[in-house]
């Protein structure tokens, strides 16, 4: 015979307790924005990136330019700490675009955050600093850094875009890019200290201007070569703008001045399989290997050796005739000395 089905124990369902309600001041509470872990967790990728050692150039180009631009400490302090957390903002975001694992040696935010959590924290920060902009420098420096972000986020576009597309730009197109990315900061920095130098007057020193985009060139296509020289190794990875597929300057002059079948090897060792946005895991050491080897036996290591001098020799001629006219600025001097080759 089987077993009659178990009929439910009444008296035991009743025993047991009702669900747990929320209390309706918890469903009907007002909204509070001061969330301490929120902000815990925006801030950590970015005070990650912070404690790495790093050489601080920013930091010390906005001291040496003290002595042209007379700006109260009171000013300084708050634009040293936005111009710190910006320029780590922006690095992060960077090794997230350019899939890059390490930064300072370390490895990078997105690798220790998670790519989606490391750029919310980016765009979070951007957003406090936009707003510590107006609270500590002022609506004219304000204006300033978001024309500049335009300009750093078109220059990223072009650089993108030559990779995504596997496409190679010509000389002066790499040059049009440089100045609109990486000039976009050291512009920055010149434009906010002339607000409060002249009172918010708005106006800035042409050639102060025309000086810092040479420094911005002088930079990338410094950091550009040693990249390919192996100085990088340690910090980023050996040759690691082989393996984004960058067309930095060496490997466009090397492309699009020199090229034929040698070039077309090269191109079709780094970008034969990658065309149109196909996806990159990078490039083997073997390969490494061999494009440096051509660009070093092609004399292109050695050109833009020779590029960097010829930019240099017009940084120090600006330099000078800006000196005649604002007085001698060995801070600076001191660290254009600091970026030779």
């Amino acid at each position: 015979m089987d077993p009659q089905p178990s009929q439910p124990n009444s008296s035991n369902h009743e025993q047991r307790p009702n669900p747990t309600k929320l209390p309706k001041a918890t469903l009907l509470a007002p909204f509070n924005s001061a969330n301490a872990t929120a902000e815990k967790i925006c801030a950590a990728p970015i005070e990650y990136t912070q404690s790495l050692p790093g050489k601080n150039t920013l930091t010390r180009f906005i001291d040496s330019l003290a002595p042209w631009f007379p700006v109260k400490e009171e000013y300084l302090a708050p634009l040293r700490d936005i111009t710190a957390t910006l320029f780590t903002t922006i690095l992060i975001l960077d090794d997230v675009e350019d899939s890059s694992p390490l930064r300072r040696g370390h490895p990078s935010a997105h690798t220790q955050f998670g790519t989606a959590q490391t750029v919310n924290a980016a765009t979070y920060t951007l957003m406090t600093l936009t707003a510590s902009i107006h609270q500590h420098l002022g609506p004219q420096a304000l204006a300033a850094f978001l024309e500049e972000m335009q300009n750093l986020g078109k220059g990223q576009a072009l650089d993108l875009h030559w990779t995504f597309a596997a496409t190679c730009p010509t000389v002066e197109e790499y040059l049009e890019m440089v100045d609109l990315k990486t000039g976009s900061l050291f512009r920055l920095v010149v434009r906010w200290m002339s607000v409060e130098a002249k009172a918010g007057a708005g106006e800035v020193d042409g050639e102060v201007l025309g000086l810092v985009t040479l420094l911005g060139r002088y930079y990338q296509v410094r950091d550009d070569l040693l990249n390919l020289s192996g100085e990088y190794t340690v910090a980023k990875g050996w040759c690691e703008d082989l393996d984004e597929g960058k067309f930095s300057f060496p490997l466009v002059w090397f492309l699009k001045v020199q090229g034929g079948e040698v070039g077309e090897e090269v191109y079709g060792l780094l970008f034969g399989d990658a065309k149109q946005g196909g996806e990159r895991n990078g490039v083997s050491d073997e390969v490494k290997e061999r494009v440096v080897e051509v660009l070093r036996a092609s004399g292109t290591l050695e050109e833009t050796r020779k590029v960097l001098e010829e930019i240099m020799e017009g940084i120090v001629e600006v330099l000078c005739r800006i000196e005649g006219r604002l007085g001698v600025n060995a801070g600076l001097r001191g660290l254009i000395s600091r970026l030779r080759v």
